[in-house]
């Protein structure tokens, strides 16, 4: 059981979630604990997992620099916006409430892009972003 407990605290150091944990280690057929059981472990004084809040980024120049297009909810309609906080809420965990994204350096933004990408997700049943992305990506070649 320490050897399962290194690696849990290493995945809640990338930032996965105990229930992320859980059912990805569940679906790898990998020996596992119930999330409870880690949220009880976090909050026992044992660990502590902080997790920090960001606003939003700097979206002035992304389209004539990138070419991105960015689009806003309309006020008032929740549900143009589910997936927009959750990608911000996921962002606050690595750049606080008024970060100067401007002081961000590229390293730094990848290195939680990367964290963030490579978070099993419920609604993907448990896999990555980055390996559902890939799959779709692997259906066009």
């Amino acid at each position: 059981m320490p050897e399962l407990a290194g690696i849990i605290e290493d995945k809640l150091q990338a930032t996965c979630s105990p229930e992320q944990i859980t059912e990805r280690h569940r679906q790898e057929g990998q020996e596992f604990v119930c999330f409870i059981t880690i949220y009880r472990w976090l909050f026992s004084g044992t660990k502590a997992s902080v997790r920090s809040p960001l606003r939003h980024a700097c979206y002035a120049n992304l389209k004539a620099t990138h070419g991105v297009q960015v689009y806003f909810a309309a006020p008032y309609s929740f549900w143009q916006r589910g997936s927009n906080e959750n990608a911000n809420g996921l962002l606050r965990e690595f750049f606080p409430k008024g970060t100067d994204f401007a002081q961000v350096t590229d390293e730094s933004l990848q290195h939680a892009l990367d964290l963030i990408n490579h978070r099993p997700r419920k609604c993907l049943d448990w896999r990555t972003a980055h390996e559902s992305f890939s799959e779709e990506l692997s259906h066009l070649a």
